[in-house]
């Protein structure tokens, strides 16, 4: 009941947050004006047209996983309700899960709101029932969960504005973490250590990048939706029990 609870007000305190609304009109509207800009008349038609709105709405989606999840602690520390929180009987672990399926629950559905919206203007633009938008905007989803997980831990050490910074290198490296950069690490002590941590503890976010083959009609397999989820949720829950761990041993 707590973690409902928790997931609860996070929801409702999200809804009263200006950039969930600003950034989803935002999204929406450069869906509504894409298909009239001057690069849509030499040809590049619908797949232009979803391989951009897709790639926006993953970053529009991401930047609402950090925004949501980089204060969740530490505000409730400033403003002190996690001393009345945690003074119940409710575990630090439950209190995170509780953070986390509130922020997972308003990232499904602004990325649900977006998918319809690419779905509805495939279909207005271009007469095309493009059922392969909601595949694309559930990787975005599977994407900002893990995000959204990461933000968390760093939010049980860090400010707020050093857990930006950290979620945007996330982000950034964890979209251009393949072999070439691993390889191009070479050296021993602490850039050895740097290659392992990248190439075994990192994810790897270009995974859930499925925009191209969306956009080209083509079918994504539910068995690797399947596997990204799985991959998903293994590093979400990892990036839980540590923060469970470092909520537990601050003193709070």
């Amino acid at each position: 009941m707590a973690v409902k609870a928790i997931a609860g007000n996070v929801i409702r305190e999200a809804i009263r947050q200006k950039i969930i609304y600003v950034t989803v009109l935002f999204a929406l509207l450069l869906f509504a004006i894409e298909p009239i800009l001057p690069s849509f008349k030499v040809g590049l038609k619908i797949q232009l047209f979803q391989d951009i709105a897709l790639g926006v709405a993953y970053i529009a989606i991401a930047i609402l996983a950090i925004a949501l999840s980089v204060n969740q602690v530490p505000g409730e520390i400033e403003k002190r309700t996690i001393y009345n929180v945690l003074s119940k009987p409710v575990r630090r672990g439950d209190f995170l899960v509780g953070k986390y399926l509130g922020i997972l629950a308003v990232l499904t559905a602004c990325a649900a709101l977006m998918g319809i919206a690419i779905f509805g203007f495939s279909f207005a633009y271009f007469g095309r029932l493009s059922y392969g938008v909601f595949q694309g905007m559930l990787t975005a989803t599977f994407e900002a969960a893990l995000i959204s997980a990461f933000a968390l831990l760093i939010s049980t050490f860090a400010s707020p504005t050093v857990n930006v910074f950290t979620c945007l290198l996330f982000y950034f490296v964890g979209h251009v973490k393949n072999d070439a950069l691993v390889a191009a690490l070479q050296g021993d002590g602490a850039i050895r250590l740097v290659r392992i941590v990248l190439k075994y503890f990192l994810p790897s976010l270009e995974n859930f990048n499925v925009n191209e083959a969306v956009a080209r009609g083509l079918v994504v397999k539910p068995l690797f939706l399947l596997e990204l989820l799985l991959y998903a949720i293994a590093f979400s829950a990892t990036f839980l029990v540590v923060a469970s761990v470092t909520l537990r041993r601050k003193e709070i």
